[in-house]
C-alpha cells in the first residue's frame, strides 16, 4: 500500500507500506528409517522413513537438503520519502525500517546421517566394500535444526542533485544504516572464546556446557542475539558526476563512489541451533552400521538430549560453529567512471567499474585434528603430545579414525576439550575486489535496432562463506592462501542483441506477405570459470574437507572429444604429504568456455485499428550446442577430469499466439 501527497509544487511526500510472506515446505516421500532395517540407534516417532545415507562414488539418499522441513519468512516495511526542488537543487531525505522474522525446521541429522567412504575397506575411492561390509566411514546424529530468528532494520538518508549548470550535476548524499544483528527467539544462540577455555571459565545458564562456552542470560552475551549491534555505525557517503564537454548533449562523462554495508540472509546463522545443547549433534569418525554408539561413552544418548534444561547433559565430540561477539560488518565501496559518444543512430560508451570489499565474511576450523607423527612401537615416547587414555593401541598416531582424539582442544585439555568436534568459526578479516572495463554499441532504428557489450573483468577474493557452516578456507589461520580468482569471475563476456523489423511496404499484397516479420536474436560468449582440484581425502588428518592438490605441470589434458573424457591431465596433481596441505590457491583452473545463440521469429496480422495477432516462434540454443560444467575435480575419482554434466539445456522450442488489443 502506498500514498503520494503533493504539500506544494515544489514538495512530495510518499509513504509505502510492504508485508509479504513466503512458505517454503520441503517434502519427501518416506522410504526407510534406522529401525526399521534393524539399526540400534535413535529414530524420532515424528520422522519415520527417513535417514541419510550417502556411499562414495555411489548412491545417496537423504543427505544433505533432502530431508523433510519448512522454510517459512514474513516481512513487514515501512519507508517514507520527501523530495524536495529548491532552485537548482533537487533533495531527497528519508527512511526505512524493517521487520522480518524466518520460522524452519531443518530435519538433517534428527535420525542420523551414515556415510560409507571407503576409508575402511576402499582405500578411500569407492565407498560400496564399507557399505556391504556395515562399516561406516563417519556418522553423524543430533535433535532437528529449529531456527527461529528476527530482525529490525532500520536506515536514513539525504541526498542532493545539484545541477550546477547545463553542463555539470553533482549527486552527493549520506545513508545510515545501524548495524542491528538477529536474533534467536528461542535463544538458540551461544559463543565459545578459546581464552575462557583455557581459564576454564563455564557457563551459569547450562551448568554442564564445556568450559568456553557462554550463552544467553550469562554475563556479556548480547541478549539473545549472536553478536553485538553497532547503533553508532553504518554511515555511507555517495557522490557522482555527470558533465557533459560537447555543446549539442552528444558526449555524457559520469563518475561516482559509493560505500555500501551488507548483512547477511538471515539463513546465515542456521548451524547454531543445531549445535549442542540445543541440536546437540555428535560427530564420529569409523563406526559399526549395526550400533554406531558402540564405541560411544556412555552408548548411544538419544532420545535424553531432547530435553532442554540447566542440567541437560552436554554430548562429547559435539559440533560447533561461532562468530566474534564484535563482529565487524561487512563493506563494500565501489567507484565507477564512464563516457558515451553518440554519433547519428550510433552511441558509443566505454565504462570502468571497480570495488573493494572489505570484512568479508569467511570462515576456518577451530578445532581442527592436529598430525602426531609416528606409530605405536611400545616406546614410552610413541604419540608423544597425545593423552594416554587416547592413544591407539597399534598402528600410526594419526588416522583419519581417530581425529577427535587429535583436535587441539582435546591436546590442550581433554577433560573440556572432549566435549568438541569441529567448530566452524566465523572469519571477518576477508577481502575481495573487482576490476572491469565495459564497452558498448547501441543503434536504434526502425529497421535494425542492436545492442552489443564486451566486458572484460577479474574478481579476486579470499574463500568466502555465505552460511555458517564451517571452513570456508582449508588452511587453519591461514586466510590469505585462499586468495585468488572469485568462484564467479568470468573474464571475458561478450553480447549481442539485434531486432530485425520488416518495413512497411506502400503495396497491399506485398506487405501482406513480407511485412509484419521480425527476428530477434541474443548471442552470448563467455570464457570459462575457475575451480579447485582437490585430492578428495584428508591428507593432513585434520578433519577438514575439499583440501587443495599440488599442482606440478599443464593440468590439462589433450581435449579429445571436446575434453569431455580428458579435460584434466591426472599426472599433473599429487596430493601434499600426509599431515601437511598444500599452499597453492584454490580456484586456478580454467573451466571449459560457453556460447549460447537464442532467437525469435514474430508475424504481426492487423485485425482491426490498434488490435492484432502475434505469432511467436522462439528457439534457445539454436546449434544444439553443448554447454559443458566444470569436470570432476577430486584426485580419488574414478571420474577424475572427466565431464560428466552439461551447464544447460538443449535445444528448446516454444511457439504461442497472442491477441494485443
Amino acid at each position: 500500500m502506498g500514498h503520494t501527497y503533493i504539500i506544494t509544487p515544489n514538495i512530495v511526500n510518499s509513504i509505502r507500506i510492504t508485508a509479504n510472506r513466503t512458505l517454503g515446505l520441503r517434502f519427501l516421500a518416506p522410504f526407510f528409517d534406522p529401525a526399521s532395517v534393524g539399526i540400534s540407534a535413535y529414530t524420532a516417532p515424528e520422522l519415520k522413513g527417513f535417514m541419510g545415507v550417502s556411499i562414495t562414488n555411489g548412491f545417496a539418499l537423504g543427505q544433505g537438503g533432502n530431508n523433510p522441513g519448512y522454510f517459512n519468512t514474513v516481512k513487514y516495511q515501512l519507508g517514507d520519502d520527501v523530495s524536495v526542488v529548491r532552485g537548482s537543487h533537487s533533495i531527497a531525505f528519508g527512511g526505512q525500517y524493517l521487520f522480518a522474522y524466518m520460522n524452519t525446521v531443518n530435519n538433517r541429522p534428527t535420525n542420523g546421517a551414515y556415510t560409507f567412504n571407503g576409508s575402511v575397506n576402499g582405500a578411500n575411492t569407492v565407498g560400496y566394500a564399507d557399505f556391504l561390509t556395515g562399516k561406516l566411514g563417519g556418522f553423524s546424529q543430533g535433535n532437528a535444526d529449529y531456527e527461529n530468528d528476527r530482525w529490525h532494520y532500520v536506515a536514513a538518508y539525504l541526498q542532493d542533485s545539484w545541477k550546477t549548470n547545463q553542463r555539470l550535476t553533482i549527486n552527493y548524499g549520506l545513508r545510515w544504516e545501524p548495524y542491528i544483528p538477529f536474533y534467536n527467539v528461542n535463544s538458540h544462540a551461544e559463543n565459545f572464546d578459546i581464552n575462557r577455555f583455557s581459564a576454564g571459565q563455564k557457563s551459569s545458564v547450562y551448568l554442564n556446557a564445556p568450559a568456553g562456552l557462554i550463552f544467553p542470560g550469562d554475563a556479556g552475551f548480547p541478549g539473545r542475539s549472536y553478536n553485538k549491534g553497532k547503533i553508532f555505525s553504518g554511515f555511507q557517503p555517495r557522490v557522482g558526476v555527470i558533465f557533459d564537454p560537447s555543446k549539442d548533449g552528444t558526449i555524457s562523462i559520469r563518475a561516482g563512489y559509493g560505500l555500501f554495508f551488507d548483512s547477511p540472509q538471515m539463513f546465515f546463522d542456521t548451524r547454531y541451533s543445531n549445535s549442542p545443547p540445543f541440536g546437540q549433534t555428535v560427530s564420529l569418525g569409523v563406526a559399526d552400521l549395526a550400533n554406531p554408539w558402540t564405541t560411544y561413552p556412555g552408548g548411544n544418548p538419544f532420545p535424553g538430549l531432547r530435553n532442554l534444561n540447566a542440567n541437560t547433559p552436554f554430548v562429547t565430540q559435539g559440533v560447533y560453529v561461532n562468530t566474534p561477539l564484535n563482529l565487524k560488518q561487512m563493506y563494500l565501496q565501489q567507484w565507477n567512471l564512464s563516457i558515451q559518444k553518440q554519433m547519428g543512430r550510433w552511441l558509443f560508451g566505454g565504462t570502468y567499474l571497480g570495488n573493494r570489499t572489505t570484512h568479508l565474511t569467511t570462515a576456518y576450523e577451530l578445532n581442527p585434528g592436529v598430525y602426531i607423527p609416528g606409530s605405536i612401537t611400545g616406546a614410552a615416547t610413541d604419540c608423544a603430545g597425545m593423552p594416554a587414555s587416547l592413544r591407539p593401541t597399534s598402528g600410526s598416531c594419526s588416522t583419519t579414525g581417530n581425529t577427535n582424539n587429535r583436535r587441539r582442544l582435546s591436546l590442550q585439555n581433554l577433560a573440556q576439550g572432549q566435549y568438541y568436534s569441529t567448530i566452524g568459526q566465523l572469519d571477518d578479516g576477508g577481502g575481495a575486489n573487482y576490476n572491469g572495463m565495459l564497452l558498448s554499441v547501441n543503434r536504434r532504428a526502425k529497421t535494425v535496432n542492436m545492442v552489443a557489450n564486451y566486458t572484460w573483468a577479474h574478481c579476486l577474493s579470499e574463500a568466502e562463506t555465505t552460511e555458517l557452516t564451517g571452513p570456508s578456507y582449508v588452511i587453519p589461520g591461514n586466510r590469505r592462501a585462499s586468495y585468488s580468482n572469485c568462484d564467479s569471475d568470468r573474464r571475458h563476456v561478450a553480447n549481442l542483441s539485434l531486432i530485425l523489423s520488416a518495413p512497411k511496404f506502400s503495396e497491399r499484397y506485398v506487405n501482406l506477405i513480407v511485412g509484419g516479420w521480425g527476428l530477434s536474436t541474443i548471442f552470448t560468449a563467455r570464457s570459462g570459470g575457475y575451480f579447485t582440484v582437490t585430492t578428495g581425502v584428508d591428507n593432513a588428518l585434520s578433519g577438514i574437507a575439499n583440501q587443495i592438490a599440488i599442482k606440478n605441470g599443464n593440468p590439462y589434458g589433450t581435449r579429445t572429444n571436446f575434453g569431455a573424457l580428458n579435460y584434466l591431465n591426472a599426472a599433473s596433481f599429487t596430493p601434499a604429504a600426509t599431515g601437511t596441505y598444500t599452499t597453492n590457491p584454490p580456484l586456478t583452473i580454467l573451466g571449459p568456455p560457453s556460447y549460447q545463440l537464442d532467437m525469435a521469429l514474430t508475424r504481426e496480422f492487423a485485425v482491426y485499428e490498434a488490435t492484432k495477432f502475434q505469432f511467436r516462434w522462439e528457439v534457445f540454443n539454436v546449434p544444439n550446442e553443448a554447454i559443458f560444467s566444470n569436470p570432476t575435480a577430486a584426485l580419488n575419482s574414478t571420474n577424475f577430469g572427466k565431464i560428466t554434466t552439461t551447464a544447460g539445456d538443449p535445444r528448446i522450442m516454444q511457439f504461442a499466439l497472442k491477441y494485443i488489443f
